[in-house]
């Protein structure tokens, strides 16, 4: 169980980690105009003047702008909210279900964006949120997954919680037992 809930954690950081690059990137490209060359300059000039939605007097520089702020802010919540879940020390169900719905969700992030339109920092960003959540996920299920000789994978169920309390409290049991024998071994002697 502590495996699954790091992974769950390495997967909330990298998202937070993959939104304060993309705020980096996101202040770079639109807003420092300062580090502007002059042809992306003029690039950001046109897309000024080009009116995209007439409504709301939105520029299509400003659209993309706003498309940008917004990918920055949902990667922070995501990260967020996922550290937060932890925080309140949920179940290993409850945690399971979580990781399962982030690793699909973000499995499915990576393939639309990989179809329509396949930008590498988004693709980079879903699918090693994919991975680290489906790894949470896997670690736990209780089940461990090894590669055989011949190149397959081999399912093998852990212990259960039930289990694992029998084999402590057996442990404990010989504990007591043995120290018992050397308490009165050594008032025999």
């Amino acid at each position: 169980m502590r495996l699954g809930r790091f992974f769950f954690k390495i997967a909330a950081w990298w998202l937070l980690v993959s939104a304060a690059a993309h705020s980096v990137q996101h202040y770079l490209f639109y807003i420092d105009e300062s580090r502007f060359t002059a042809e992306r300059l003029e690039i950001a000039r046109r897309m000024q003047a080009l009116v995209a939605d007439p409504v709301l007097d939105g520029s299509l520089w400003r659209m993309l702008q706003a498309f940008s702020l917004s990918f920055g802010l949902f990667l922070l919540f995501a990260g967020v909210s996922s550290l937060v879940l932890l925080r309140g020390r949920p179940s290993g169900a409850l945690l399971q279900r979580m990781a399962r719905f982030n690793s699909v969700f973000w499995g499915g992030a990576f393939i639309i964006v990989f179809l329509v339109h396949p930008v590498i920092q988004p693709l980079v960003i879903a699918g090693a949120a994919c991975l680290l959540f489906a790894a949470s996920r896997i670690s736990l299920s209780g089940k461990r997954v090894m590669a055989t000789p011949g190149g397959g994978l081999d399912v093998d169920t852990e212990p259960t919680d039930e289990e694992y309390l029998s084999e402590d409290e057996e442990d404990l049991e010989d504990m007591v037992d043995v120290s018992a024998e050397e308490l009165s071994g050594e008032e025999t002697s």
